[in-house]
């Protein structure tokens, strides 16, 4: 029980990021909050297709550019990679943007059309995962 008690300490002590790297995530994460916060306050500067339909790769595409257009203005250093979301990276980090729909939405998805629907809930998943861990690490320091 003590062997695997060290390893597991061990292992969380490898996957948790250093303070500076928790940092610049940190910053990196709500710089792309900012940006998307301004996205809902003011549609008109995006199409807000992304609201009303499911998750098409077309429209995950224009929130991405949208959203490196506007950081690339504060930071040139960030990035954008489209893949099944995207990601936004600066020298000592990286964020990754999951894009998901709610859970009776997966049925309608078309995969012509849109993301495919085993990533999105994929995603869901990670979203439940995260947000568990975001209830429930306090209890570990």
């Amino acid at each position: 029980m003590r062997a695997l008690k060290t390893c597991l300490l061990k292992r969380n002590n490898d996957l948790t990021p250093s303070s500076q790297e928790q940092t610049s995530i940190l910053a990196l994460v709500s710089k792309i909050q900012g940006m998307m916060d301004s996205l809902v306050l003011t549609p008109s500067s995006f199409d807000p297709v992304l609201v009303c339909y499911l998750p098409n790769k077309e429209a995950v595409a224009v929130l991405g550019n949208k959203i490196v257009d506007d950081l690339r203005s504060q930071d040139p250093e960030e990035v954008l990679t489209n893949d099944i979301g995207f990601e936004i990276s600066a020298s000592d980090g990286t964020v990754k943007c999951l894009i998901t729909t709610i859970p009776p939405n997966l049925k309608k998805l078309d995969p012509e059309l849109h993301l495919d629907g085993k990533v999105m809930q994929n995603h869901l998943a990670v979203i439940r995962h995260a947000r568990w861990f975001e209830e429930n690490a306090f209890h570990s320091r």
